[in-house]
């Protein structure tokens, strides 16, 4: 004697059968995102690296307290141009905190610094970022290969190329980027309530 099995004894119900396909998708793309968020996660650890602004040398730019992303893998890819603005370790003392300058003089140029104005091989520097003017002079330097001559945007107050020459490539950790804090600085914020006047 056979015993006949009901339908529902051989095969899932197509619910039950919807309910798992449904599952394994959601197990799937849960998977999918975890992988796409740790590569990202990786990517941006890997290229961005943020900063603490401290003390007035880069004002009216950059001001104290304000914290900006540093692309460190613009130099890897390129070399510096003049007028980025760059986050570096001091070539005296490397466990400092680094400091941020910007790019004036490239190497195998010339830089000289007559009554505050930067002259780069005899020529006066044409500068379209804001600076805060000073009135020292500084007598004509060789930059060597390598070598970039950095100067804080506020020019009185900032100890830097001036002071100490040259800056080495090798010891620059990347471009800033983008201002992260505080929000007014952000571009879109700016421009819908008014950009902080010691912002960017």
């Amino acid at each position: 004697m056979t015993i006949e099995q009901s339908p529902s004894e051989t095969t899932p119900e197509p619910h039950a059968l919807h309910l798992g396909r449904a599952a394994l998708n959601l197990l799937r793309d849960l998977v999918i995102a975890v992988i796409i968020g740790v590569g990202l996660f990786l990517v941006v650890r890997a290229t961005l690296q943020h900063v603490l602004v401290e003390g007035p040398s880069m004002e009216p730019n950059f001001y104290n307290g304000q914290r900006v992303w540093i692309n460190t893998l613009a130099y890897r890819l390129g070399q510096p141009h003049r007028g980025d603005v760059v986050v570096f370790h001091f070539k005296f003392r490397q466990d400092q905190e680094p400091f941020i300058k910007r790019i004036v003089g490239l190497p195998g140029e010339e830089v000289e610094v007559r009554e505050g104005a930067v002259y780069v091989n005899d020529q006066r520097l044409d500068e379209p970022w804001a600076t805060r003017p000073a009135q020292y002079s500084k007598e004509k330097l060789k930059l060597g290969p390598g070598e970039y001559y950095v100067l804080g945007d506020n020019r009185a107050n900032s100890s830097d190329s001036h002071v100490w020459g040259a800056q080495p490539a090798d010891l620059i950790m990347g471009k800033v980027w983008i201002t992260i804090w505080p929000p007014q600085d952000w571009p879109i914020v700016g421009r819908l309530f008014g950009r902080s006047q010691r912002g960017v």
